[in-house]
């Protein structure tokens, strides 16, 4: 009875809001207005549903909602912004690649190798300035399952991972501005692809060794974007 009543709160939140709540996933594009209304759908959501099977997930608050107030600030009051996130995480069979055995020799009897690569944030937008914006992240954990048999002949397996973190920004320069070389380098961890041409385009790709966490997320993701705002004239 008591779920009955939660569902039925969540279905006059605001239709997007929904979404997140019931799927994991969120796929529009909102203008200004759109956004606010989502947004604010979505701050109100744990004053009203107290059942764990509904919660937003982490990264709504943690990387969605100050992301896109970020990136609003941006955009010209006409505009729009897009986002597709999948937020159902990366244990997923669509998300997970073949199985493959690897070569081994005593004492391990078998090795098993196999990635999940979760593509599961993509932004764009168009900015006041000119030039659009295409934001991307993906996950890309690398698992290595080893059985080993001792001479005693008790077996041990063991599971390891390996996480990294794309985080991939192109912008589009307005028609006529030319890329500009700053003065410092990027930090190690980015790459940055200038293209020139009647519109000039630069990319930048961020590799993180790990999967940030919390409000460390957002933090990587609006430093990626920042680089490309370096690499112009103000």
């Amino acid at each position: 009875m008591f779920w009955r009543k939660t569902r039925d709160a969540i279905e006059k939140f605001q239709p997007m809001h929904q979404m997140v709540a019931f799927h994991r996933v969120l796929y529009t594009t909102q203008d200004r207005t759109g956004w606010d209304a989502i947004l604010h759908s979505m701050r109100g959501h744990d004053a009203v549903v107290k059942r764990s099977k509904w919660s937003l997930p982490p990264r709504t608050f943690g990387v969605i909602v100050p992301l896109v107030g970020v990136v609003m600030q941006d955009v010209p009051g006409a505009g729009a912004v897009a986002i597709t996130a999948d937020l159902r995480g990366s244990s997923l069979p669509e998300k997970t690649g073949p199985r493959h055995q690897l070569p081994v020799q005593r004492p391990v009897r078998s090795a098993m190798l196999w990635y999940e690569v979760d593509p599961w944030l993509r932004v764009r937008a168009s900015l006041r300035d000119g030039s659009t914006i295409d934001v991307s992240v993906v996950d890309r954990i690398r698992y290595r399952r080893v059985h080993k048999v001792n001479p005693r002949g008790k077996s041990k397996t063991k599971t390891k991972k390996k996480e990294v973190q794309l985080i991939r920004v192109t912008r589009a320069l307005p028609k006529g501005v030319a890329g500009v070389r700053p003065a410092t380098r990027p930090p190690s961890w980015m790459r940055v692809k200038m293209r020139p041409g009647r519109r000039a385009q630069l990319t930048v790709t961020g590799r993180l060794d790990r999967i940030p966490g919390g409000e460390h997320q957002v933090h990587f993701i609006l430093s990626v974007m920042a680089e490309t705002f370096r690499w112009t004239t103000p």
